[in-house]
């Protein structure tokens, strides 16, 4: 089983960990490496609710999870436009983690980079893409960004194999073996998920994490807008 530290952001509530985002965006916007990234964490009508559920996941804030009607012991299914600020809310949390949260942090991985790893080593490349540990050896928590957008992939002649469904299995399995948490990205929604990883796969995601869904209003977030509002409002 997982190891269970202390983890200081569950002092806080989801509306402060999305204050403390807003916040550590700006500082980090600075920064010349950060020279793309948009001038300001965009937080509104529109996005608010699916920021605030991914900080109440992350702080464990019991009132904010029975609002959203969250578990805490599941994972994180984030879906929504391309454009909402997925991916980089993610990245930011995973950031201040890192930080501030000495004992915890997750991984992040690419779908797309398994590709040519599992076109030249196959099932290895999918289980070691599935099962990633730290520097001591220890497995993971895992954060999977931009699922569903990967084409399939061919080992050497064999059939054609969507390999990210494949480590959705292995995350399952360490989900129910390890309590290990894993956490996705995606421009699609279910349908797509049955279509392409098949009904056996998206029940997993459903029965191990938490889905959260930006509105399609929320498009084009990083546009600054007279409907702006600070984080704390």
């Amino acid at each position: 089983m997982k190891e269970q530290r202390f983890n200081p952001l569950h002092r806080l509530t989801a509306t402060e960990l999305l204050q403390r985002i807003r916040f550590f965006h700006a500082e980090l916007e600075q920064k010349p490496e950060h020279a793309s990234w948009p001038k300001e964490l965009v937080v509104n009508d529109h996005n608010r609710d699916a920021l605030l559920m991914i900080c109440a996941y992350f702080t464990k804030d019991p009132v904010a999870l029975e609002k959203y009607g969250m578990d805490p012991n599941k994972s994180l299914f984030v879906a929504g436009a391309s454009g909402q600020g997925k991916t980089h809310f993610m990245t930011l949390i995973q950031k201040y983690m890192s930080r501030h949260c000495l004992d915890y942090s997750f991984a992040k991985k690419y779908a797309q980079d398994l590709l040519p790893r599992f076109e030249e080593a196959g099932t290895q490349a999918i289980v070691g893409f599935a099962r990633i540990r730290n520097p001591k050896g220890k497995l993971v928590d895992v954060y999977y960004d931009d699922v569903l957008s990967e084409r399939p992939g061919r080992h050497y002649g064999g059939p054609e194999v969507m390999y990210m469904a494949e480590v959705i299995n292995e995350r399952y399995i360490l989900y129910k073996s390890h309590n290990l948490k894993t956490f996705f990205t995606s421009n699609e929604r279910s349908e797509r998920m049955r279509e392409v990883y098949g009904e056996k796969v998206l029940g997993r995601i459903k029965d191990m994490c938490n889905i959260v869904v930006f509105p399609p209003e929320a498009t084009n977030w990083r546009v600054v807008n007279s409907n702006t509002i600070t984080a704390g409002a």
